[in-house]
């Protein structure tokens, strides 16, 4: 445990708007690990949801990051054509969180 608390000691975790968070860390030595509310998700169970302009709004803002970034979404075609120029790599895997949707999907990895 004790290696585990070392290599998580710099990490920040916020519950604030992205473009917040973006705003008080972002610094050439900041890496933001960004999971936003999936294109295809049900938006009422999230805090701030995403309409497609929240969409295209966070891509423009990680152009112009200082820091590096790693973005997780579940495929869709609007986040394909938006992050057409990012490398997009595809992970298949259970989703879990609800049991009664239990189901195979995938999830996009995507970074610069």
């Amino acid at each position: 445990m004790n290696a585990v608390s070392q290599r998580l000691s710099g990490t920040v975790i916020e519950c604030l708007p992205w473009q917040r968070v973006i705003d008080l860390y972002d610094a050439p030595a900041t890496v933001f690990f960004l999971d936003p509310p999936y294109a295809d998700g049900d938006q009422s169970i999230y805090s701030y949801g995403f309409s497609e302009p929240d969409h295209l709004s966070l891509r423009e803002r990680l152009r112009n990051l200082a820091g590096r970034w790693i973005l997780t979404y579940g495929d869709h075609p609007l986040i394909r054509d938006i992050y057409a120029d990012c490398r997009i790599q595809e992970v298949h895997r259970m989703r879990l969180i609800n049991m009664a949707a239990r189901r195979q999907y995938t999830e996009l990895i995507i970074t610069p």
